[in-house]
């Protein structure tokens, strides 16, 4: 009866075309039984459970590159904010991490966006009449105006949310000489060395674009420094000079061996041509190295070695692929990626990849043929549709989301910690599972609100169209519909149109819930839904 009670509760507060049912057997000893015990985590590996905590942290949404948790902090970029009248402040260009925002330059050299706009000097506020800058940034400001140079800081938030930090040994990067007043740098991304440093890769072009010609003609600058936790300059290496004569480049991703050796992936614009440049600590080039194929991701290993992660040409498979610094070549493939993995995340302890789908953070080693959830995202309460980063602290993992409320256009960052912890300390709640064949975004956050808020039962997600293929995109609903109809029935389940909902009518599967909602004062009868 509670468990009847809690779906009807469900179904008025998701507002959602879906019905309960309530034939099921309940089985203890299987973890999909709808009686079946929970916790905010995902189902036991081990013995162990990925527990959620939110941290009470507070980002600002002009937030660039990844936040990383290092030392028991957290560490990030954010572009500088202009200071209006009231005091307060104001960010260029929205939300999202990749607005533009406008300040004094760290090092004092001004110039303007990249737009060829000139703007106030920090010292007045931004006027929105008379076709002067308004906070969108979409006019230029008349007459002769001081430029300024958009930039950004380095920070420190505690991780009780109780201090943040601008950390004032970092210094950002300026124009080149001759190019003042053309673009400006951002932060792409870092990485921890775990040893207190990190390596930050900035980036920026500088020039015009030709209508004439249709191209951009200027240079593009990269810089991959490291520095302490103090923001302090500790080595530098000018990418831009090492991948050759070429206006237009690219540099991806890159990582750092123990040896301080730097790995960086670089294509030149317009081409096909692919590579990976090891860097020594001090600049020098060590090696180029030719790439066949599409790197996705580019990983340090716990033993102090580099893997890439590359597509092959025409091949649906990801090869792991260990890169020899010393021999500047690739060395033999360590066995492929588990199928429909893409995104890759970083190394646990234990050597394992971990990969984050919509549905969950997956583990696996080189040559798995599938790997192993070790964090349902919805049993974690963590929307997986606005992940920036996951960053691996030892048996934690710390997850970054940008959650955007389209209400009023503006986003925030939230910071999530996953503890392992034994299944045994976890608190128990009864567990109602919901079946579908694609689980939209406004159902995954009714469902995610209602597991952070109710203190003895949460949904867990079926979702069937992980069984659907290129061939046959209609393979997960034949699985639901043939699981229902042999009496493997969720508690929940989302109506799609494909749904046989005669048949299922016809074999009794269906829950009347009118009973239940004509008695409930509370809910307020059959009309209130």
């Amino acid at each position: 009866m509670k468990k009847q009670l809690l779906a009807i509760t469900l179904i008025a507060a998701l507002l959602a075309s879906f019905i309960a049912s309530c034939k099921k057997t309940e089985d203890p000893n299987n973890p999909a039984s709808s009686s079946s015990p929970g916790a905010s985590g995902t189902v036991a590996v081990g013995g162990f459970l990925y527990v959620p905590t939110y941290l009470d942290i507070t980002l600002p949404d002009n937030v660039i590159g990844e936040p990383k948790v290092i030392d028991g902090s957290l560490y990030y970029f954010a572009m500088d904010n202009f200071p209006v009248a009231d005091g307060g402040e104001e960010t260029y260009g929205g939300g999202g991490g990749g607005g533009m925002a406008v300040a004094r330059g760290a090092l004092g050299a001004p110039f303007s966006l990249g737009r060829g706009l000139a703007l106030r000097a920090p010292s007045e506020p931004p006027l929105a009449s008379d076709g002067e800058l308004t906070p969108d940034g979409d006019e230029p400001i008349g007459g002769d105006e001081e430029l300024i140079q958009p930039t950004y800081r380095m920070y420190r938030a505690s991780l009780d949310g109780s201090s943040t930090t601008v950390i004032e040994g970092f210094i950002a990067p300026t124009a080149p000489a001759g190019y003042e007043g053309t673009g400006s740098f951002y932060i792409n991304s870092f990485i921890d060395n775990g040893d207190g440093t990190i390596w930050i890769h900035e980036s920026g072009q500088f020039g015009t674009y030709n209508e004439n010609t249709r191209s951009f003609d200027g240079i593009t600058v990269s810089y991959i420094r490291k520095l302490n936790l103090m923001g302090e300059q500790l080595a530098m290496v000018d990418a831009s000079a090492l991948v050759g004569d070429s206006t237009e480049f690219y540099i991806g991703d890159f990582a750092a061996d123990k040896d301080g050796n730097i790995v960086m992936q670089a294509s030149i614009s317009g081409t096909n041509e692919m590579k990976f440049i090891a860097v020594a600590p001090d600049g020098t080039k060590l090696a180029e190295i030719p790439v066949v194929g599409w790197p996705q991701a580019m990983l340090a290993m716990p033993d102090g070695s580099i893997v890439a992660m590359i597509s092959s040409d025409g091949q649906p498979r990801i090869d792991v692929v260990p890169i020899d610094v010393k021999g500047a070549r690739l060395g033999a493939s360590l066995g492929t990626a588990p199928d429909n993995l893409w995104q890759f995340n970083g190394v646990l302890p234990d050597g394992r990849i971990l990969s984050h789908t919509d549905l969950a953070l997956n583990a696996f080693k080189p040559g798995d043929s599938t790997a192993e959830p070790i964090v349902g995202w919805l049993d974690a309460d963590v929307d997986s549709s606005s992940i920036q980063s996951v960053t691996v602290d030892g048996d934690d993992i710390y997850v970054s989301a940008y959650n955007i409320d389209y209400t009023v256009g503006r986003g925030s960052y939230v910071v999530t910690k996953l503890t392992k912890t034994p299944a045994a300390e976890v608190k128990q709640k009864t567990v109602l599972t919901l079946a579908c064949n694609y689980l939209d975004g406004d159902l995954r956050n009714e469902i995610l609100k209602f597991n952070k808020s109710d203190p003895d039962y949460r949904i867990t997600v079926k979702d069937y169209s992980v069984y659907n293929t290129s061939d046959d995109y209609l393979a997960g609903q034949l699985k639901m519909n043939t699981e229902i109809i042999a009496g493997d029935v969720p508690d929940i389940i989302q109506c799609g149109y494909t749904l046989p909902v005669s048949t299922y009518t016809a074999k009794g599967v269906f829950e009347d819930l009118y009973p239940y909602l004509d008695g409930d004062t509370k809910l307020g009868g059959r009309g209130a839904i």
